[in-house]
């Protein structure tokens, strides 16, 4: 099945669905939805097919999980050290 879907019935396009949790996810992430979409696809967001779009939505969210992921241990780390900037911990 191609990724993008110019000739392929609507029945096989992007969902409403599929594009607000792409909106969304894009938004969290402060990145151009359309742009990583043609990057990513080489293909008009509008254009993937469902089975493009949820592997785009999986890419996203594994992305916002690491983002979350990496500065909730960023944190952490900051927190457990004494003496660096921000620490609660006194030496």
């Amino acid at each position: 099945m191609s990724i993008c879907g110019n000739f392929i019935s609507s029945i096989d396009l992007v969902t409403p669905r599929q594009l607000v949790s792409i909106k969304a996810l894009s938004t969290s992430l402060d990145i151009n939805a359309k742009s990583e979409c043609l990057r990513l696809f080489d293909c008009d967001l509008r254009k993937l097919t469902v089975t493009s779009a949820a592997h785009f939505i999986a890419d996203l969210r594994g992305r916002l999980i690491r983002q979350k992921a990496l500065s909730s241990d960023a944190f952490e780390w900051v927190l457990e050290r004494p003496g660096v900037a921000g620490s609660t911990m006194e030496s």
